[in-house]
C-alpha cells in the first residue's frame, strides 16, 4: 500500500520482498513451533517433548560445529558469507545432532514404557517394535537421520541469516 502511495516504482520489489520476508520469518517460523507443541496430532505432552527435542538437537548442531570447527577447522565453508565457519565444523554439527537425536530418541522410547527388565536389549527391542519399527537398527538409523536433517536445516538457516546480515551491513543481530 505504501509503495503504491509513494507514486514511484523505484524499490518496490525490494520493499515488497522485505515485507513478505518479515511476515514469513517472524510469523511462519514461530507458527511451526506452535504447531509442533500444540498440533492436533500431539496428544498430552508429546508436543512439548517434540518441540524440546527439535530445540535441543538444533543446539547440539551449533555446539558440535563450534567445538569441532574451533579444534580442527581448516577448510572454510563459505568465506564470503560466514568466514568463521569451516567444513570440519559443519560435519561436527551433523554428527553431534545425530548423536543428540539418538540419545533423545532412546531416552524417550525408554520412558514411554514400563521399567526395563533385567534383559535390557530384549526389552528395548520390544519397545521399538511397539513404536512401529521392525527392528532397533531401523529406529536408530531413522533417529540419527532425523538429527542430521535438523542439523542441515539449522546450518542452512544460519548461513541464510548471515547472508541477510552481510547484505544489511549488520555485524551482530544479538543486540537487536
Amino acid at each position: 500500500f505504501a509503495t503504491v502511495l509513494r507514486a514511484s516504482p523505484e524499490g518496490s520489489i525490494r520493499d515488497f520482498s522485505s515485507g513478505l520476508l518479515t511476515v514469513l520469518y517472524l510469523g511462519f517460523l514461530p507458527a511451526v513451533g506452535l504447531q509442533l507443541r500444540c498440533g492436533p496430532r500431539s496428544p498430552n505432552e508429546v508436543g512439548a517433548w517434540l518441540l524440546l527435542a527439535v530445540i535441543l538437537i538444533t543446539k547440539a548442531s551449533d555446539i558440535g560445529a563450534y567445538f569441532v570447527g574451533s579444534a580442527i577447522g581448516r577448510h572454510k565453508l563459505t568465506p564470503s558469507v560466514s568466514p568463521a565457519k569451516s567444513v570440519e565444523g559443519s560435519i561436527g554439527g551433523l554428527l553431534m545432532s545425530g548423536i543428540a537425536a539418538l540419545g533423545f530418541g532412546h531416552w524417550a522410547a525408554g520412558v514411554s514404557q514400563s521399567s526395563p527388565p533385567s534383559d535390557w536389549s530384549s526389552w528395548f527391542g520390544d519397545v521399538v517394535t511397539k513404536l512401529g519399527y521392525p527392528n532397533w537398527m531401523l529406529f536408530t538409523a531413522q533417529t540419527f537421520g532425523f538429527g542430521v536433517a535438523l542439523s542441515i536445516a539449522a546450518q542452512f538457516g544460519d548461513l541464510l541469516e548471515s547472508c541477510f546480515k552481510r547484505d544489511a551491513g549488520i555485524k551482530d543481530t544479538g543486540n537487536i
